[in-house]
């Protein structure tokens, strides 16, 4: 069994790139992902992916450079 199993792990950037790519990576490890982006449109096709590699995860669509406080 993974370190990782039944873990949330918090990826930003998740939508292309590095960030998917450890999106995936944490996924296939047993980790749930919270996928963060600044837009849907990429985000989808990472969920897509983990989730038809059986793995677990949300998405969550923020840019979160911007204060909100």
């Amino acid at each position: 069994m993974s370190e990782f199993a039944d873990q949330v792990v918090l990826i930003t950037g998740a939508g292309r790139g590095s960030g998917r790519a450890l999106a995936e990576a944490f996924a296939a490890q047993g980790a749930i992902v919270a996928a963060n982006d600044i837009t849907p449109i990429n985000l989808d096709e990472t969920l897509r992916r983990i989730t038809q590699a059986g793995g677990r995860a949300r998405d969550y669509v923020a840019d979160i450079s911007k204060r909100v406080f």
